[in-house]
């Protein structure tokens, strides 16, 4: 009498032969059947018309990608740049009061700005990167997004 153990591997042998021999067919009608579908060469060389075909797909030359290859691999790697701070905002530069002068007719402040161009302002006015906010004898204020500015007229020299 044949042990149970070895009938159930004899039968499992059976079985998975029958699979096989009943595959082979079944894979060759869903071939054929889907052969239609099938492209019939893999790769065609002729070009797609409005297609451009480049050897050398890399944007920069060999060059740029030098230092990579020619480095010492047993130094250590090569550190990253820093990402560097927020840039702040450029300062203006303060115009000099020259003279103010105090009118019926309305204020005028007399500047010399940074280039050496002398101007006569009013209030409101705009002069290096300000906005003339209020002009007085002797002194004018200065204002902008940053800052708010005193400039008084400077003393004559001693003789």
């Amino acid at each position: 009498m044949v042990d149970r153990g070895r009938r159930l591997t004899l039968f499992g042998f059976k079985m998975l032969r029958a699979a096989l021999i009943l595959a082979i067919p079944i894979g060759a009608v869903l071939l054929h059947r889907n052969r239609s579908q099938l492209p019939a060469v893999a790769y065609d060389p002729t070009p797609i018309p409005g297609e451009q075909r480049t050897l050398n797909r890399c944007p920069r030359s060999l060059e740029f990608y030098a230092p990579l290859w020619e480095r010492d691999l047993k130094q250590p790697p090569i550190p990253t740049t820093p990402t560097s701070p927020p840039a702040k905002p450029p300062q203006e530069s303060i115009p000099a009061l020259l003279a103010t002068f105090v009118a019926p007719d309305g204020r005028y402040a007399h500047f010399s700005d940074a280039n050496g161009r002398v101007e006569f302002k009013t209030v409101e006015d705009q002069i290096g990167g300000f906005r003339v906010a209020v002009i007085e004898p002797g002194r004018v204020r200065l204002t902008n997004d940053l800052q708010d500015v005193w400039l008084e007229v400077p003393k004559p020299r001693e003789p």
